[in-house]
């Protein structure tokens, strides 16, 4: 995480100037995730956005401890960034004077909500949920939140994983760079915002929403949350909670990795350059369904 995503801009140059940023240890919560093992100088590799959610989450927080964001396992560099920007803004709307609890808790829904309409097509193919996390969520007995097409969970449920899989034949097809719909804002087209939302997220998971439409749909239930208030279980309740690429076993120059020993001056340097005061925190933490608000107009 910190090779490929917290020391790359444009992340790290946000974190830089206006996060104070600190961990900690999670490893005897009772939701934390289990993985293999990860030296501060062996390898790191790039994965999809969201993956072991119980291994890691990334909070952001205003000054008094109160969450703004929070993102649960990996992301990469540019799509935290645009979460980054999003805990900014909801950080103007907490320390408003001028604005109620409830109107504040009302921006903060809509921000939270909206903002997944906003995510460009790259960051929902990121978002894809990975094939093991798919399987474990299969086997919850119950339909979780995670899924977007209820009947066709229930129809795949008791199929076999390569059964599974082959609903998803398109979806190599819709991945590619020359997607007629990537543009960079949904809310640029004359279609209804969250009509084609769904198209395209149905584009890349037709059984399961995508992780950050996941993460921000919990964040909206949970507004201006203080921290130790802050039911992190349940938050990163889904997919797998063993989560392992098998890094301690190779080596740097392979399969996108970035050796940490290199970019350790790099991330050191956040801590030692931020400001003294800025108006948001950020912890790196060791380890419902179709209610979007009304889009603005286009």
């Amino acid at each position: 995480m910190r090779a490929v995503s917290l020391s790359v801009p444009p992340a790290f140059d946000d974190l830089k100037d206006n996060f104070i940023c600190g961990y900690t240890d999670i490893k005897h919560k009772w939701y934390c995730g289990k993985s293999g093992k990860h030296e501060v100088n062996t390898v790191a590799v790039d994965t999809t956005d969201g993956a072991g959610p119980h291994n890691i989450q990334m909070f952001m927080l205003a000054s008094d401890g109160t969450v703004l964001n929070c993102l649960p396992g990996f992301w990469e560099s540019g799509d935290l960034n645009l979460e980054l920007e999003l805990a900014a803004e909801l950080n103007k709307v907490y320390l408003d004077p001028n604005l109620s609890k409830e109107q504040k808790d009302k921006i903060f829904v809509q921000k939270q909500l909206n903002h997944i309409l906003d995510h460009p097509m790259a960051m929902i193919k990121r978002s894809r949920m990975q094939g093991f996390d798919r399987q474990a969520e299969f086997k919850k007995n119950y339909i979780p939140d995670t899924v977007s097409n209820p009947d066709l969970y229930m129809q795949e449920k008791g199929k076999t994983a390569s059964a599974q899989r082959a609903i998803n034949v398109n979806y190599k097809a819709v991945s590619s760079d020359n997607n007629s719909n990537d543009s960079s804002s949904l809310r640029m087209t004359r279609l209804n915002p969250v009509a084609l939302y769904r198209l395209r997220q149905k584009q890349v998971d037709p059984v399961f929403k995508t992780t950050d439409e996941i993460f921000h749909e919990r964040m909206a239930a949970n507004p201006f949350v203080p921290f130790n208030e802050f039911d992190t279980g349940s938050f990163v309740s889904y997919g797998t909670d063993h989560y392992d690429k098998g890094e301690s076993k190779m080596t740097p120059g392979t399969n996108k990795l970035t050796s940490k020993h290199n970019i350790n001056s790099l991330f050191n340097s956040i801590i030692k350059a931020s400001p003294a005061g800025p108006a948001y925190n950020l912890i790196q933490l060791g380890t419902g369904n179709d209610h979007f608000v009304q889009s603005e107009s286009d």
